[in-house]
């Protein structure tokens, strides 16, 4: 006894010991986390990757209409973008300037950013040349001017101090290709209120709205007005001559009110005066599709890609181990919905199942790149060789007038008996890498922080190192009383538990089958049952678990022991029958007499 209480002892001083340098290096690693100081290094270093950012807020523009050039740099800086080049083709209407700083996991980023309207000297194919601030050079940027004068393509309507102009980029189209109808309402006088623009509502075809539009301004025969711009996709899904109903624009304009003897206009009392303005109707030709098209779903598109990522290699794979695999379809010029589903074969010798397709719409000015993502998993329940087949789009490039294929090749896949440790490997590294796609989704979000929040993280820092000290003596508290008392206590129990589990071995095993199926534990099911089945068949240990299951030679069972493989460890959905696996093994199991080996030890129905 006196040893023992030494031992223990002893035993107390080293974790106590433990204890201290553990809560002084949790101290000292929190402190250096909230340092500020260590951000120099950062900003010293990202003081060499200096660049310049350019963009400019349409790159098409009628003579007399004003563009806005915008110029980002990454770094603090007092100099001036050198905006003598612009003024060969440029007027130069006013120059903005801002200034920004971050602070993201203790680094500093600084950014300074110049917004420039210009107005265009000439007309034809012009460009914003490169410019400088503090010797970094930035992007040209072509444009386009109409040869047209404002005034003109509005038909003199710069008269009106509110009008509304729309027009189709392309009236001349294949049937379920992209045009974009444009509407812009013009307005040089205040309105008040909520200004609204009817949708365009066109039978046979699908309408789609590209962003939430924009604002600028022109001048018109020395007018200033605003511009509010909104763009709508359309796809024709037959061919004739299809018409794009008149839009019709309602406002309320301000009038002169001077309920007080103001004499001005005063808004604050004043409804305006309401008004309503439609605009012309448009004609769209729509043709039918090129003659000796392929026998294959219609796609007018510009571009046209087909990606794919696989979760693991599918040389070697294991039978029962499921494989991922996704396939993105991308296509300019058409919605997501208008891309067709690829067609799923079924192969002997292995489960597929397909998810329902995700689909997405990305909308630019210029129309609609349609995304549809497709994930299939296969699940090899046999060893051999299968062919996956290759995946093919056909569709016609509206740019070279052409009819093309994209593929993804045929693949083979390799699927081999597992040894008996591959399941249990497999587990551990599909637990091992859903904790690390936690910690790496949990790095990216990042907060954006400014300097005058520091100081409130120090403290924040601080509390949630006292917080981690107390778990530390929470830890040590539970690991004192598993070395002092729980061992005696335990060494009871497992003397217990072994007598116990020498006897009638399968019926015990069969049992715990059981109770895990009532339990709906999937992952005490599948562990239960390759127990159960290891004893019945009384199958060496060095034999694969699908290999032992197979030698019950049950369709169901093996069918069910894959399906429980792919919810545990896949990322399908099942609903499982587990009463109907119950049901079946009850049923292998009626003769079972003679191949129960109870000189046979087994592990533990439920493993520490």
């Amino acid at each position: 006894m006196n040893i023992y209480f030494k031992i223990n002892r002893f035993m107390l001083k080293k974790l106590y010991l433990f204890f201290l340098l553990a809560l002084m290096a949790n101290l000292a690693v929190a402190g250096w986390l909230v340092d500020p100081s260590n951000s120099t290094n950062n900003s010293a270093s990202n003081a060499n990757t200096h660049s310049i950012h350019t963009t400019i807020d349409r790159t098409t523009a009628a003579y007399g209409e004003r563009l806005k050039l915008k110029i980002k740099v990454n770094f603090d800086t007092n100099s001036s973008p050198n905006t003598d080049v612009l003024q060969k083709d440029f007027t130069i209407m006013g120059v903005q300037k801002s200034k920004q700083k971050q602070i993201i996991n203790g680094k500093t980023d600084s950014f300074t950013e110049w917004t420039i309207n210009v107005l265009p000297n000439k007309t034809g194919s012009l460009e914003i040349p490169r410019i400088t601030v503090e010797d970094v050079y930035s992007d040209i940027i072509p444009i386009l001017i109409s040869d047209k004068p404002v005034s003109q393509q509005q038909n003199n309507k710069s008269s009106n101090p509110v009008f509304v102009n729309c027009e189709l980029t392309n009236k001349n189209i294949f049937v379920q290709q992209e045009t974009i109808l444009i509407a812009q309402i013009y307005y040089r006088i205040q309105l008040l209120g909520e200004k609204h623009l009817t949708p365009p509502k066109i039978d046979n075809a699908i309408v789609q709205k590209l962003g939430d539009g924009r604002a600028f301004t022109k001048v018109i025969d020395g007018y200033t007005y605003q511009v509010d711009e909104l763009r709508f996709a359309i796809y024709p899904q037959q061919s004739g001559e299809f018409t794009i109903p008149a839009l019709t624009f309602e406002g309320a304009v301000a009038v002169a009110s001077d309920p007080f003897g103001f004499g001005s206009f005063n808004t604050f009392f004043n409804q305006g005066e309401p008004f309503s303005i439609a605009t012309a109707p448009l004609s769209l030709q729509v043709n039918e599709k090129i003659p000796n098209y392929p026998d294959a779903p219609w796609l007018p598109a510009k571009k046209f890609a087909l990606s794919q990522k696989l979760n693991r290699t599918i040389e070697n794979t294991p039978v029962g181990e499921p494989i991922s695999r996704t396939i993105v379809v991308q296509s300019e010029g058409l919605t997501s919905s208008q891309i067709p589903n690829i067609d799923i074969e079924q192969i002997d010798g292995l489960n597929i199942y397909a998810d329902q397709p995700i689909n997405a719409d990305h909308s630019l000015d210029t129309g609609v790149i349609g995304e549809r993502k497709i994930n299939i998993t296969y699940i090899p329940v046999a060893p051999g060789n299968y062919q996956l087949p290759a995946i093919n789009y056909t569709w016609f490039d509206l740019n070279d007038k052409q009819v093309k294929q994209t593929t993804i090749p045929a693949m083979s896949l390799n699927a081999i008996a597992h040894t008996a440790n591959d399941l249990s490997k497999h587990r551990q590294k599909h637990a091992s890498a859903k904790s690390t796609a936690q910690l790496d989704h949990s790095a990216d979000d990042t907060d954006t922080i400014t300097s005058n929040e520091l100081d409130d993280a120090n403290k924040t820092w601080k509390l949630l190192a006292l917080v981690l000290a107390g778990l530390w003596i929470l830890l040590l508290l539970g690991l004192l009383y598993k070395k002092l008392i729980y061992p005696r206590h335990n060494k009871i129990v497992t003397a217990t538990s072994k007598l116990f589990t020498k006897t009638n071995k399968e019926a015990i095993a069969f049992d715990a089958l059981v109770k895990a199926i009532e339990l709906q534990s999937l992952t005490e099911v599948i562990q239960c049952l390759e127990k159960w089945a290891r004893i019945f068949v009384v199958a060496d240990k060095s034999i694969a678990a699908s290999q032992i299951i197979a030698k019950l030679n049950s369709d169901i069972i093996s069918k069910h022991y894959a399906e429980l493989n792919l919810a545990i460890y896949g990322r399908k959905q099942f609903e499982l029958n587990l009463s109907e696996l119950l049901a079946e093994c009850k049923k292998v199991r009626k003769p079972t007499n003679n191949k129960i080996n109870d000189n046979e030890d087994i592990d533990d129905i439920y493993p520490a």
